[in-house]
């Protein structure tokens, strides 16, 4: 690009200084004499003013339109974030929630296993109970008002 340019203002330069001649000027509202080389910088100069103008304006769109993209963008990502954030929260919450039933599970098999060591025990009793009862003295059954109130259960003398 650089050369191309250089290249351009050589050959202004070159026919500038082929046309020296003074030429005639017409304004509307006066005549001006002055060098035709004069005219044709100036003229190259305008035409390169109004070319920096339009590229200007060009990458001020350009710059505009990616500054919008890039809000765009941002915009998005924070909306990203938010919902990684979001499902972050869900994942712990469920992994809490998991964690919990696990913990009740555990504790209820625990409960079920102390309820079925109990029966267990008590099985044991009842049937050592059993064996007591048809190896001892038979209760004594303390009476008033001809109804049983308490039973008494002495123990084995044997022991």
């Amino acid at each position: 690009m650089t050369i191309l340019a250089v290249l351009i203002l050589l050959l202004i330069a070159v026919l500038a200084f082929l046309n020296m001649e003074i030429v005639s000027l017409s304004l509307y509202f006066m005549d001006v004499s002055i060098p035709l080389w004069l005219i044709m910088i100036g003229a190259t100069l305008l035409g390169m003013v109004a070319a920096l103008m339009f590229v200007g304006a060009r990458n001020a769109n350009a710059r505009d339109e990616q500054r919008r993209r890039k809000q765009d963008f941002q915009e998005k990502l924070e909306a990203k974030d938010e919902e990684l954030q979001a499902a972050r929260r869900e994942t712990n919450e469920v992994a809490n929630r998991t964690r919990r039933e696990t913990e009740m599970a555990l504790q209820m098999q625990q409960k079920e296993q102390e309820v079925e060591d109990l029966r267990k025990r008590m099985a044991l009793m009842e049937e050592s109970a059993q064996r007591d009862r048809y190896t001892s003295d038979p209760p004594v059954v303390e009476e008033s008002n001809g109804y049983p109130n308490d039973i008494v259960i002495e123990p084995d003398s044997k022991q």
